[in-house]
C-alpha cells in the first residue's frame, strides 16, 4: 500500500468495544483497543493516502449471537431501535462500501452499525 500510495485497512470491532455491555473484560478491551488503533495507523499513513477505518459490529444472526443465552438477546433486543439482531450480509455490504472509492473522504473513523442500541 505504501508503495502503491494508497489503500484502505479496514479493522472489525465490535459492539463490546464501544458500549458498556456485559462481554469478558479482555474481549472489549481488545475491541476498545481497535478504536485507538484504527485513529493513531489512521494519521500515521494518510501522507501515503491510505485510509484506515474500523466496522463495529452488534450483536449478528449467527457467530456470537447464535450461543447467547435467551436472557441476553431478549435484553439486546429491548433495548436495541430496529428490534432485531444484524445480518452478516449486512455488514458485508456496508464494509465493502467502507473500504470503496465511494468513501473516499473517511479516514480514522469507528463506525458502529448496531441497530440502534
Amino acid at each position: 500500500m505504501i508503495r502503491r500510495r494508497g489503500g484502505v485497512i479496514l479493522n472489525i470491532g465490535s459492539l463490546a468495544g464501544e458500549r458498556m455491555i456485559e462481554a469478558p473484560v479482555h474481549y472489549c478491551a481488545s475491541k476498545a483497543a481497535l478504536r485507538g488503533m484504527t485513529q493513531a495507523m489512521a494519521k500515521e499513513v494518510a501522507r501515503y493516502q491510505i485510509r484506515v477505518q474500523c466496522l463495529a459490529p452488534g450483536l449478528l444472526e449467527d457467530g456470537v449471537g447464535k450461543n447467547l443465552p435467551d436472557y441476553r438477546l431478549a435484553d439486546y433486543l429491548k433495548h436495541c431501535a430496529l428490534g432485531r439482531v444484524g445480518t452478516f450480509e449486512e455488514v458485508a455490504q456496508f464494509a465493502a462500501f467502507l473500504a470503496s472509492d465511494a468513501n473516499s473522504y473517511m479516514n480514522g473513523e469507528t463506525i458502529v452499525m448496531d441497530g440502534g442500541v
